[in-house]
């Protein structure tokens, strides 16, 4: 977590760099959850150091394509593998995903599980279009699985709260279990293969 913001604050550094401007309009994007989470936190530093600079913060999944088309000043989101030389991209940390079950959970006595293995478990993901989610369908689709969630809901609050009342297990990343009470859980290491993203600005 602190070397998250430790990193946002260099962020905030560049962008100052960058500006060289004491007022003007910002417009920010931040991939809807817990990304969003920390932006807005630091937007409040940067609003306290740049009262004058009017912040535009929208929570968005095709944030790429909008910064390339210029509908945004820049970006917090997964960083693709193929990056478009229009845009700078500043890498900020990498963070694995984890499976996550009720400590009551019959593999709740595992440190590690492998991939295969969350195949045949009742699932509660996020949508499709949600970010996370594609790159767990990645991770999936390269050893040739398909994952078909029993639920589906866009907020990790509800995901995290569906798993404690024991409806199935879930896979989130480490950033939305640090910002959770993760109380009544156990956080399960995934191997073969690790599902791994890289977060970044452009």
């Amino acid at each position: 977590g602190a070397k998250i913001f430790c990193n946002l604050k260099s962020v905030t550094e560049k962008i100052r760099e960058l500006q060289k401007m004491k007022r003007g309009k910002l417009s920010i994007g931040a991939l809807p959850g817990e990304i969003n989470h920390l932006v807005s936190l630091q937007l409040l530093n940067f609003h306290d150091k740049f009262p004058d600079i009017q912040i535009k913060l929208v929570g968005l999944e095709d944030l790429y394509e909008r910064v390339l088309k210029n509908e945004l000043d820049l970006a917090v989101t997964i960083i693709p593998v193929q990056s478009d030389d229009r845009v700078t991209v500043i890498p900020l940390y990498r963070e694995k995903f984890f499976l996550v079950v009720p400590d009551n959970h019959i593999l709740a006595s595992k440190d590690e599980i492998q991939f295969e293995e969350i195949h045949n478990l009742p699932i509660i993901m996020f949508p499709q279009n949600h970010q996370c989610r594609k790159l767990v369908d990645i991770s999936c689709s390269s050893i040739g699985l398909k994952i078909q969630p029993k639920i589906e809901t866009n907020t990790f609050e509800s995901i995290i709260s569906l798993v404690k009342a024991g409806a199935g297990a879930t896979i989130l990343s480490k950033t939305i279990l640090s910002l959770n009470d993760t109380s009544g859980l156990k956080v399960i290491n995934i191997v073969n293969p690790t599902i791994c993203r890289q977060v970044g600005i452009v």
